[in-house]
């Protein structure tokens, strides 16, 4: 008979990961401005993320009028009334489960306004 100690060494690391709040810096502007940019804050765990896309919606519009490659920041150029509307950015840093239904998308309102 052999007797036989194990000896177990386990190592358990918990890590606190949460999908991202995201928020959507803009500001109105005017027409002679000819361009204007929107910033993308995304907070969460793990900090590394990938900004999937822009969209932009007009007020009482039910589907997206334009969609723009995803970036932290997004400029636009050769400024029209029509820029103006919802931009929603959608980033993600590879959690998939959050209780806020929100996780990932952000977006504000901006305006531009003629001369």
């Amino acid at each position: 008979m052999v007797n036989v100690k194990l000896l177990a060494s386990t190592s358990l690391t918990l890590y606190n990961v949460d999908a991202p709040d995201v928020i959507v810096l803009a500001h109105n502007t005017t027409t002679a401005a000819g361009s204007m940019s929107l910033r993308c804050l995304a907070k969460g765990q793990p900090t590394t993320y990938t900004y999937i896309t822009w969209e932009q919606r007009w007020p009482g519009h039910p589907s997206v009028v334009r969609t723009y490659a995803g970036s932290e920041n997004l400029t636009l150029v050769g400024l029209t009334y029509e820029h103006s509307g919802y931009y929603m950015c959608r980033a993600s840093n590879g959690v998939q489960l959050s209780r806020n239904p929100n996780a990932g998308t952000g977006s504000a309102y901006t305006e531009v306004k003629g001369n």
